[in-house]
């Protein structure tokens, strides 16, 4: 089975999604806002490998109006991160994490995409957070277009750390495993943790910027 046959949407309307130009028109697509989840895209072990992999580890910044490079602010962010390289090393995570995307934007968004794509992985300590953002913003976040948050970390391990979108639902806190996919101009926030460590792999997928 496909990661995507069984993958949940929220946020969307039933039935197939419609592509955002027919017949030369624009037509409303019911997925824009919605949020996919991805049950079992790494196994428990590849949970734990990526979560300790051996990467150079920083203060994670964010990226705003101040300029074109990231600041760390820890009124708006508390996060540990690694980023992943492109090598022979990682390429199967940036393979998969690239399929599940792919899948993803063919069955809902229908966004134009290119090859380039970035992963972290994050490292939220007791009273880790990250405030209220969209990973779509300025210098290189401007191609964002997809991101995906794999939850690395049992549920049962840590306690807050839930993840929240700002239109409403039920805050995320899945099982192992499991990746989360949304367009990266929707804003969403992670609770602060209170208890254990969550790790995350995050990922965004580079296309044209919207205009």
């Amino acid at each position: 089975m496909r990661a995507t046959e069984t993958a949940t949407l929220r946020g969307a309307g039933a039935g197939r999604p419609r592509h955002f130009l027919r017949s030369g028109s624009c037509v409303d697509n019911p997925y824009m806002t919605a949020v996919g989840q991805v049950p079992g895209i790494f196994t428990p072990d590849e949970c734990l490998w990526l979560s300790g992999a051996p990467l150079e580890q920083t203060a994670a910044g964010v990226y705003d109006a101040h300029g074109p490079e990231a600041r760390v602010d820890r009124q708006l962010r508390r996060t540990l991160e690694r980023q992943l390289p492109r090598n022979r090393e990682f390429a199967w995570v940036y393979a998969r994490l690239d399929k599940v995307a792919r899948e993803a934007n063919d069955r809902a968004y229908h966004f134009r995409l290119d090859n380039r794509i970035t992963a972290h992985v994050l490292e939220y300590e007791p009273d880790g957070f990250f405030d209220w953002h969209m990973d779509l913003g300025t210098g290189p976040t401007a191609s964002r277009k997809l991101s995906l948050v794999t939850f690395l970390t049992p549920p049962e391990a840590y306690l807050g750390g839930e993840l929240l979108f700002m239109d409403g639902g039920s805050p995320l806190r899945p099982a192992q495993g499991t990746t989360a996919v949304f367009p990266a101009y929707l804003l969403h926030k992670v609770n602060p943790v209170t208890q254990g460590t969550r790790c995350t792999l995050v990922a965004w997928l580079h296309g044209p910027c919207f205009t």
